[in-house]
């Protein structure tokens, strides 16, 4: 009941960002203006110092057969539900995908997964990259360096730790990284088919734990840190119980 309600409801409404009840799947409000039809947003996140909410807008719903021609370019958007303020923060992606602010907020970490194109095979001559951007203004993304190229498929989703560690999924599991494109080493998902799609830190008493979403499983891996604080959490000191560490993946 709760797939057909969403379904109907997307059906008549443009692309966007939506608040959802996290429980009961209904009252779906839109937190972006419905007067944009946006691509397919990919991945959200908030700035803490500010609220702003900032989202990847890749085109692969069209490229899947999912939606029209697109009107708009592949960009990373910056909102402010504040002031209602919208607009692109970076251009020049060819699908960009995860992002994740450093613990500082200074600076946004952007995936580009042009490699995977979303109508054929993958081009692994295209991006599968992760950039790093300096945030001006406070509404625009400035000083684009490159940080790192995945070795194995595409770098999709994309997460931090409180020392300000890179977490990112891939072909072959997560590949943990320094801010400078240093990889440490790798949390290898061996024997699930696609590899890490996404992932995240949990909250609370679990913000030690890392929750990785494969094709076709959820696994939890325990490790000696904290995610960074995502949205309106607060920073909250390590758990002493770790079954893993990040250095010894």
């Amino acid at each position: 009941r709760r797939e057909t309600a969403s379904d109907d409801y997307l059906s008549h409404h443009p692309s966007g960002i939506y608040s959802v009840n996290p429980r009961t799947f209904d009252d779906w409000l839109p937190v972006t203006p419905q007067s944009l039809r946006f691509n397919s947003p990919n991945d959200v996140v908030i700035r803490q110092s500010d609220g702003t909410i900032w989202f990847s807008d890749p085109s692969y719903a069209y490229a899947q057969g999912h939606a029209p021609r697109p009107i708009l370019g592949d960009w990373v958007w910056r909102f402010c539900p504040k002031t209602g303020d919208i607009g692109v923060a970076a251009d020049g992606f060819m699908k960009p995908n995860g992002l994740v602010f450093s613990p500082d907020q200074h600076t946004l970490f952007v995936t580009d997964t042009g490699s995977e194109t979303g109508s054929s095979a993958p081009d692994f001559k295209l991006p599968r990259t992760i950039y790093a951007f300096d945030i001006f203004h406070n509404r625009l993304l400035a000083n684009r360096r490159l940080v790192y190229v995945a070795d194995h498929g595409i770098p999709d989703g994309i997460k931090a730790d409180e020392a300000g560690r890179l977490y990112t999924g891939c072909a072959d599991g997560v590949h943990i990284i320094l801010a400078d494109g240093l990889l440490l080493g790798k949390i290898l998902l061996t024997g699930c088919h696609g590899g890490a799609a996404n992932l995240c830190f949990g909250t609370k008493d679990h913000r030690g734990t890392l929750f990785i979403l494969a094709e076709r499983a959820v696994i939890s891996v325990n490790l000696d840190t904290v995610g960074a604080p995502v949205g309106i959490e607060s920073p909250s000191p390590p758990s002493s119980a770790s079954d893993q560490s990040a250095a010894d993946v």
